[in-house]
């Protein structure tokens, strides 16, 4: 089924063209951050409460809790590597010679 839908090119980073490798970028590592953070914490919830059905519960909750507050990080570009590139001038050749990227303000409405 992944081959098929890579061979399709409905895959983030697969397509024929690079128009929204920036969007696929934030993806990525929006996902990154938010999945390191969540599991690290439940290794600590794991350690630190005991076994049984409401910690389960309670695990369960502040795991799909943290993926929700590092997600909501991720899409306001609160997190390295999410922020977004502005449309109006996103590359412009230096005069070292190398290509920097201009990032919306914070103040900018994402």
């Amino acid at each position: 089924m992944i081959l098929l839908l890579g061979a399709l090119g409905k895959l983030p980073r697969v397509e024929s063209s690079t128009r929204k490798e920036g969007t696929h970028r934030r993806y990525f590592y929006g996902t990154v951050w938010a999945v390191t953070a969540a599991q690290t914490m439940l290794l600590v919830l794991w350690k630190v409460l005991p076994q049984t059905g409401a910690t389960s519960w309670v695990k369960l909750g502040a795991f799909v809790g943290m993926l929700a507050l590092m997600g909501s990080f991720a899409y306001r570009g609160m997190l390295p590597r999410t922020r977004r590139f502005c449309r109006e001038s996103a590359w412009w050749r230096t005069e070292a010679g190398f290509q920097a990227a201009v990032f919306c303000r914070r103040n900018k409405r994402l």
